[in-house]
């Protein structure tokens, strides 16, 4: 079975909102097996609604639709589905209970707009809604000669998801393609292509996605044990590979192992601002490892909270390896952790120079045996350094947490110091 999937609402289109139902429909839908054929966004338009169901129905044989069932004269997707499909709207009035027992547990009166939430297309089936007023529909019809499946939700993330189990045992797949993730740090894209592809056997196939410092593989058609194998064959791929599941960060990755381990660790930040500290807090659980950060933005905070003489950043500047080396000198004195974070760079896009060009980042790495820095450039925008630089830490963390030291001759650095020791 193939799905088509169908986004509604002029917000989609104009920037304002990121669709992320797409993303955990099609996650969804293919664990059942189920492949996404093609997706289309349209705006709140009766008319396009109806032409972007016109357009998928040719495509797959179940249609996914999310937006345009909330109680504004714009949300019209209830309308379009049954001018697509010529069947008739009828107001029913259990259906109308629902929508007036959201409000009631609040102790609220039903807007006289959100009647129009209890128009069900002739045929269908309601998909109740737990957390909103929008209820969804299903119907399994044919369409020009071939079955079709039609199910339609809110757009609201949070009722989709609710919502969307009612799906189980209506969508079935031919059949399940098993897949395995690989997520790497470290790797550039290509390079992971060339060392998988050497050594893949037939009948499996993967891709490769790029994200800032991360590239996550999948392979289909084969079984975990099978790509452990394979990785076996390269090293550098296995070392730098965190996790095998797809959801799991590489922040999550490190507070796994550091739970594990019983270690501790503690931050200071300052171009980053307090990214790692936030990726680390993220991760339920993290309090058990994580004992605190400081976000030493300016150098009077770098002087006052971290002891940083002034003569290190008169001398060498913020951004350098001495007052990185200096930050996890201070934390030292700040708290007893098994390991020690800095960062400090220029983000950009002003603030460069022809020596240090925004991107440049100094990372201090401290555990029980030294201290290193290590100097690196990172290219992009302001928000993409600040993610490299801290993708870049739990990289260091996760090599360091699982081969006992970091090979930080493997990290990508410009230039590396050690220091004198913890």
């Amino acid at each position: 079975m193939k799905a088509a999937l169908l986004t509604i609402g002029n917000e989609l289109l104009d920037g304002r909102i990121t669709d992320t139902n797409s993303l955990y429909i099609e996650r969804e839908l293919l664990d059942k097996g189920i492949i996404t054929a093609v997706k289309l966004t349209v705006r709140d338009d009766i008319s396009e609604i109806r032409g972007g169901m016109e357009y998928l129905a040719a495509y797959a044989e179940c249609m996914i639709i999310t937006g345009g069932l909330g109680p504004t004269v714009d949300d019209l997707t209830r309308e379009a589905a049954a001018g697509f499909l010529g069947r008739g709207l009828e107001f029913d009035p259990e259906v109308y209970r629902l929508v007036e027992s959201f409000f009631l547990r609040f102790g609220r009166k039903a807007p006289d707009g959100n009647r129009r939430q209890a128009y069900v297309i002739d045929g269908s089936e309601v998909i109740p809604n737990p957390n909103g007023t929008a209820p969804g529909f299903y119907i399994d019809t044919v369409y020009n000669t071939r079955p079709l499946k039609i199910a339609a939700f809110p757009g609201v993330p949070s009722e989709l998801r609710e919502m969307f189990p009612y799906l189980e045992g209506k969508l079935n797949a031919e059949r399940i393609t098993q897949s395995v993730y690989v997520r790497t740090a470290g790797l550039p894209e290509g390079l992971l292509n060339d060392k998988i592809a050497a050594l893949l056997p037939e009948g499996i196939t993967f891709g490769t996605i790029a994200m800032p410092g991360l590239t996550d593989l999948r392979f289909d058609n084969t079984a975990r044990g099978e790509i452990e194998g394979l990785l076996e064959k390269t090293p550098l791929v296995r070392r730098k590979t965190y996790s095998f599941d797809p959801d799991e960060t590489i922040a999550a990755a490190v507070v796994r192992e550091m739970t594990a381990r019983g270690r501790s660790i503690i931050t200071a930040e300052s171009c980053t601002g307090g990214m790692i500290s936030s990726m680390i807090t993220d991760v339920a659980g993290s309090s058990a490892v994580f004992l605190g950060g400081v976000t030493v933005y300016d150098n009077r905070m770098k002087e006052r909270l971290l002891n940083i003489p002034a003569e290190t950043l008169a001398e060498y500047g913020a951004v350098s390896h001495e007052t990185a080396s200096a930050m996890l000198a201070g934390l030292r004195g700040v708290a007893d952790t098994d390991y020690r974070i800095a960062v400090t760079g220029i983000a950009g896009p002003s603030g460069g120079t022809e020596s240090k060009p925004a991107g440049t980042v100094y990372i201090g790495f401290g555990d029980r045996d030294g201290d290193k820095t290590l100097k690196f450039y990172f290219p992009g925008g302001r928000g993409m350094v600040r993610a490299r630089a801290s993708v870049k830490v739990f990289e260091i963390l996760y090599d360091a947490l699982i081969y006992g030291q970091p090979d930080t001759d493997k990290m990508g650095a410009l230039e590396i110091r050690r220091g004198d020791g913890g």
